[in-house]
């Protein structure tokens, strides 16, 4: 990554320019809850596909919390959201899952007599 960035003059934002972690704490850090919940579901004991369903529906309400965030939300733009937020998962687990099946190196375990995740042996 680092030599593609270079090779197209890509450089990364002066240490003067960045904002305060504080500041951004302060001003977004709300944001963050979302995150938080994956682990303390996981920690509670419920069950791993739904602690990532519950972070991501509780990101609305918590981008409702307060008004910076809040501007930025549109009910047009919710289904639009939810959608996209669908489709890249699937897209991901399916190019990985055709991986899998081909035997590909990109798969871990795929072709090498190694367990993959669904089914006992390649």
């Amino acid at each position: 990554m680092h030599w593609e960035a270079r090779r197209h003059g890509l450089a990364g934002v002066p240490k003067a320019q960045l904002p305060r972690l504080m500041a951004v704490l302060k001003e977004r850090g709300n944001l963050f809850l979302p995150i938080l919940v994956v682990p303390a579901g996981l920690i509670r004991g419920y069950s791993a596909p739904l602690c990532p369903l519950v972070a991501a529906l509780s990101c609305l309400p918590v981008a409702m919390l307060r008004k910076s965030t809040r501007a930025q939300i549109r009910w047009r733009s919710i289904p639009e959201a939810l959608e996209e937020g669908a489709r890249l998962p699937a897209s991901v687990s399916s190019a990985w899952l055709q991986a899998c099946t081909a035997g590909s190196s990109a798969a871990p375990g795929c072709g090498s007599g190694h367990c993959c995740w669904w089914r006992r042996c390649c």
